[in-house]
């Protein structure tokens, strides 16, 4: 049985993790139930679903961005 000895509010192998002072982020909501040594399809559902909310967030972003600079290559001068 393994016995915690991290300070309130800390978790992780190493006690390394905090959520004292953060609000809503990944790693205060998430952060308990990322499991280490565990491959990535192996994991918990919800760290499945944020992985890929956050990479298609990333994605739509990166293409929004090319987006907005798409018009400012044009070739052409319209008047």
């Amino acid at each position: 049985m393994v016995k915690c000895i991290c300070e309130q509010y800390s978790h992780g192998k190493l006690c390394q993790f905090t959520t004292k002072r953060f609000g809503l982020s990944l790693d205060v909501i998430l952060g308990c139930q990322i499991q280490p040594n565990v491959p990535f399809l192996r994991q918990l559902f919800p760290i499945k679903i944020s992985a890929l909310l956050v990479t298609a967030m990333g994605i739509i972003g990166l293409c929004g961005t090319f987006l907005s600079i798409l018009p400012f290559h044009s070739t052409t001068i319209r008047e």
